[in-house]
């Protein structure tokens, strides 16, 4: 079994004061030689903010919202579903798969409704469990639309790493960054039953 590498993007809509996100992202239906149960829509091309993310050409959607999207789905229906969640919750968040991935990591981009949110306003706290966990997401909060998770070892945010970090100095870098945020994590397999934490 090679593990997946998962991804997602998610953006929030910003205050009337703030310029907008602009983003595209376009699929492809699955093709005609996969099995019904197998068949998948994959991510054709991405644009503007969802390029910040980690999410690629090939990529399958797994999620969109935290809702599965199964083989019903096509590519105009999955993509007109995304264009009225951004008009209504304002949030997209987009979890796809790649089996070709060789890591476990998981990856959340997230823009800021305004630059001066912090972190307890964005409902994420993380401290040292052994090293740089997420230790708690708060509900309904912008990363509780993304895919991390509670025990997710926190590995870089914007390209900063965040190995020798304390939780303090990382809430202050979450804090002071501008309202792109990419936060890249460590997801570990169980030992016992091969599935991930």
């Amino acid at each position: 079994f090679k593990p997946q590498k998962l991804t997602t993007g998610g953006v929030d809509l910003p205050d009337k004061e703030e310029p907008p996100v602009e983003w595209d992202i376009q699929f492809s239906d699955p093709s005609s030689s996969q099995r019904a149960k197998k068949k998948r829509l994959s991510v054709r091309s991405v644009d503007g903010i969802i390029k910040l993310s980690d999410i690629q050409s090939g990529d399958y959607v797994k999620y969109i919202n935290k809702k599965k999207i199964g083989p019903s789905y096509n590519a105009a229906r999955l993509r007109a579903m995304m264009d009225q969640l951004w008009q209504d919750e304002g949030v997209l968040s987009i979890e796809v798969g790649n089996h070709d991935g060789e890591d476990i990591l998981v990856e959340a981009t997230v823009v800021k409704p305004r630059a001066n949110l912090t972190h307890e306003e964005m409902g994420l706290t993380v401290w040292i469990w052994g090293v740089l966990c997420i230790k708690q997401i708060d509900k309904d909060s912008l990363f509780s639309h993304t895919c991390l998770k509670e025990t997710d070892h926190v590995m870089s945010i914007n390209n900063i790493e965040c190995e020798k970090l304390t939780p303090k100095a990382f809430h202050h870098i979450l804090n002071e960054l501008p309202r792109e945020m990419t936060i890249v994590v460590l997801r570990k397999k169980h030992r016992w039953s091969g599935g991930f934490k």
